[in-house]
């Protein structure tokens, strides 16, 4: 009888590698379009590192650690005081309290989460005081934009660790949004499960830092949260001062397509997401749901297992999926402003998602692969697969993670079994890709709107 590690290790069938590859070998073979030789190095202003829980049963708890590193700052003449005029308290209730030194409004969950502003050239803070708690406006400026672009990572890592680490307690920090645009962060503190938090939104433009919060009791995180954007709006607005590109430039430009006109980057209202994936009955917690807007852009999980990669800069985001009691299939379309955007997503998943082995403990061994997509899809095709082992035998539990690119939009299709199911066999894996692939088709064909050539 064969022995079933070797068949994992060296499971190969046409068109499909399951050892680790190189992030350039998962790529669609055939004639790519022009890839960027800045990619990598321009890779901390375009994408997001977030930590998120692993949903795998077979996987013991552990911890990874990815450092994402800010883009080099162009060169600027950065802005060291912030103007008399500036509207800080635009959007507070009245009365306001206005200082130039910061008193933290929050009581962060976690040690080391406190926003540490020592080192700002320039500081103001505006403050309302209601009868339990109120909201607050807080700018700073850094004497560069690398520099505040630093201090915006720092605080994104320290928050998405605390939302792993305080996952289930009373006191728990619940992690909204971050780095959607590669410079925000919104997440809530919540002190008990008796419903009081306070909403805290960062924003970064330029060398510039925003901390805009609100305290409520009885009401939703996300709901408090919006209403910390409807406050901070025309705030964030006037930042355009501290940008590099001043206040007069363009907002949501988009790159033409060859022939001179703008990407397309709105989703048809008819786009088929849901095309391929399973038609069983849907109940109130399992089957299809979606396709709808979403806030966030889908964080494509890497290599550790507890680190995630999500674009910002994405225009639109239409999401949905198929689930039942033992797998979930999760899709996201993403347009972004260019291809270019878009590639560099791509590169920047390949380069997260190819890696040896990884011992998670207790036995579990985390084995991640690359696979080509058999049927040439869209300009540029990339599948990531990780399955397991437990104490030196194939363990249940499986996730594929396909990303296709056609022009300036990206669809994300991951397909995970939580350990509920057999064994995973390389017969087995072959199937499923061959299913991610198949299932994917007529997504695809509909993403030629975004094509520079169209439909």
């Amino acid at each position: 009888m064969p022995d079933p590690m070797d068949e994992l290790e060296n499971f190969t069938s046409p068109g499909l590698t399951m050892d680790p590859l190189p992030a350039a070998e998962v790529r669609r073979r055939g004639t790519r379009l022009r890839r960027r030789n800045t990619a990598l190095a321009a890779a901390g202003g375009v994408l997001a590192v977030a930590v998120i829980a692993t949903p795998f049963a077979v996987m013991a708890d552990h911890t990874g650690s990815s450092e994402p590193q800010p883009a080099p700052s162009p060169s600027a003449s950065w802005q060291q005081t912030i103007p008399a005029d500036f509207p800080l308290a635009e959007g507070l209730p009245t009365p306001v309290d206005t200082t130039s030194t910061y008193a933290s409004p929050v009581t962060d969950v976690c040690k080391g989460m406190a926003w540490d502003t020592a080192g700002t050239t320039d500081l103001r803070q505006a403050t309302y005081t209601a009868s339990e708690g109120g909201s607050t406006h807080t700018l700073a400026l850094y004497s560069t934009e690398r520099d505040a672009e630093r201090t915006l990572l720092s605080l994104q890592a320290a928050a998405q660790a605390c939302a792993v680490q305080t996952d289930g307690q009373d006191r728990t920090v619940e992690l909204l949004t971050t780095g959607q645009d590669g410079e925000s962060l919104t997440y809530a503190n919540h002190y008990s499960d008796g419903g009081d938090l306070d909403a805290v939104r960062f924003v970064r433009a330029g060398n510039a830092i925003l901390q805009a919060t609100r305290y409520s009791i009885g009401v939703p995180a996300q709901d408090t949260a919006d209403q910390v954007v409807q406050e901070s709006a025309t705030v964030v607005d006037s930042m355009c001062v501290f940008s590099a590109a001043g206040c007069d430039a363009p907002t949501n430009a988009v790159d033409p397509t060859p022939d001179g006109s703008p990407a397309v980057t709105t989703v048809p209202a008819d786009f088929p997401l849901l095309d391929g994936l399973p038609t069983t009955a849907a109940t109130k917690d399992f089957g299809r749901y979606g396709p709808k807007p979403e806030k966030g852009p889908l964080g494509v999980i890497g290599c550790t297992n507890d680190v995630s990669v999500a674009p910002s800069g994405t225009v639109e985001r239409l999401g949905g999926g198929w689930t039942d009691p033992a797998e979930a299939r999760v899709r996201q379309l993403m347009t972004f402003s260019s291809a270019d955007e878009a590639t560099t997503y791509l590169d920047m998943v390949s380069n997260e998602t190819s890696c040896n082995p990884q011992d998670v403990g207790d036995g579990v061994t985390e084995i991640h692969s690359g696979a080509g997509s058999d049927l040439g899809l869209g300009d540029e095709a990339l599948i990531a697969v990780t399955w397991y082992r437990h104490n030196g035998n194939p363990a249940p539990g499986f996730r594929i993670t396909e990303l296709v690119r056609v022009g300036n939009a990206v669809i994300v299709q991951t397909r995970t079994a939580d350990g509920y199911n057999d064994p995973v066999t390389s017969a087995y894996l072959e199937q499923i890709i061959g299913e991610s692939d198949q299932s994917l088709a007529g997504v695809v064909d509909a993403m030629c709107v975004f094509a520079a050539t169209g439909c």
